[in-house]
């Protein structure tokens, strides 16, 4: 919607170009060159004027985490990361979005690409989805102070004592501001071959907060990169099924670990024969 919201507005541009320019002595192609120009220059203006005004906006955010989950900074974000799929030409589409629980959940699925986050982020707009993710994602310039502003929490993988402490504050959150925890249980992106062996922290941290596992996949975003503006690029989330908190409670985290990476494989198409002790 945005990206056509752009080329209405550019477009406009070009015809008041068009109108405006005395073209009397011009050939009818130097008009259209005229014409295309205005499109072109119109349409880059818009875009770089929204991203100056997110840089803009960024540097007025307070350094640090923030002390509660902004809901107007967060459909901020939602819009921005719209806007970015949009210009690159993305298209997400999702399959069992009525499975999901009206209660805080923690949103497990494979890692392929950068975009996955933002695919997420925008099917489920409607949710207060936020995601644990490497620190030097959350320093990136202009995005990453509006995630921050969203909540989202910094991990240091080399840190098992850190990182613990950052699972049982994401559990936390859930319990007292309701929010869904996005998490990607392999710990870094998988571009082939399947998703890499799960690690337990994602479901240490539902059995922590007590909260819902939703198993989703996630395909198609490994392939935004390699095809931006070129052509539509398609992704995927398929919500695969839901472990109540009743079961999370009930199962150790290692079982749930090799449930959920068993059911991730078997939906992409593929089989594991990891040790599962």
């Amino acid at each position: 919607m945005i990206f056509w919201i752009f080329v209405a507005e550019s477009l406009a541009a070009a015809v008041l170009l068009g109108v405006f320019v005395p073209t009397a002595a011009w050939a009818w192609w130097q008009t259209a060159l005229l014409a295309l120009g205005g499109f072109v220059g119109a349409f880059l203006a818009l875009n770089v004027l929204f991203l100056l005004l997110l840089f803009v906006i960024s540097l007025f955010f307070p350094k640090g985490e923030p002390k509660k989950e902004s809901r107007f900074w967060r459909r901020w974000t939602v819009h921005a990361v719209r806007w970015i799929l949009d210009m690159l030409r993305v298209r997400v589409k999702v399959e069992g979005r009525e499975l999901l629980p009206g209660e805080p959940v923690v949103l497990v699925s494979n890692h392929r690409s950068d975009f996955d986050p933002m695919a997420a982020m925008v099917a489920f707009s409607h949710r207060p989805l936020v995601y644990i993710s490497k620190e030097s994602n959350l320093r990136i310039p202009i995005a990453g102070a509006f995630v921050r502003r969203c909540h989202f929490l910094p991990i240091d993988r080399e840190n098992p004592r850190s990182a613990l402490a950052t699972l049982k504050h994401a559990a936390s959150l859930m319990r007292e501001e309701g929010l869904d925890i996005g998490i990607y249980p392999e710990g870094t992106r998988s571009y082939k071959g399947g998703p890499k062996p799960f690690k337990e922290g994602a479901f240490l941290m539902a059995k922590q907060a007590g909260a819902p596992i939703v198993l989703m996949t996630t395909e198609g975003t490994e392939e935004i990169a390699g095809h931006v503006i070129l052509r539509r690029n398609i992704v995927r989330l398929r919500v695969l099924r839901v472990i109540s908190a009743e079961e999370v409670a009930a199962t150790t985290a290692r079982e749930l670990t090799r449930l959920s990476e068993e059911t991730l494989l078997a939906a992409l198409g593929q089989t594991t024969e990891r040790p599962t002790s």
